[in-house]
């Protein structure tokens, strides 16, 4: 085949592949699940770490019930 036929066919193909949408089925419920802590592990959710921040600026904090020695 012509090289000059190919190369432009070849990049038509190629752009309409990459500007397609992805085709990811939305999981059922909308909102992703809360995992569930282990036994012997406290948690401490939506802990705020910057005063009068964002509402995304918290954390969740993770910790042994019981422990032997003082925590770091």
């Amino acid at each position: 085949m012509n090289i000059h036929l190919v190369a432009p066919l070849l990049v038509i193909t190629a752009t309409v592949m990459f500007n397609q949408p992805a085709a990811a089925q939305p999981r059922p419920g909308g909102a992703t699940p809360v995992a569930r802590v282990p036994q012997g592990v406290k948690a401490h959710r939506d802990l705020a770490y910057v005063v009068n921040g964002h509402e995304r600026q918290k954390l969740d904090l993770f910790v042994p019930e019981k422990a032997d020695e003082p925590f770091p």
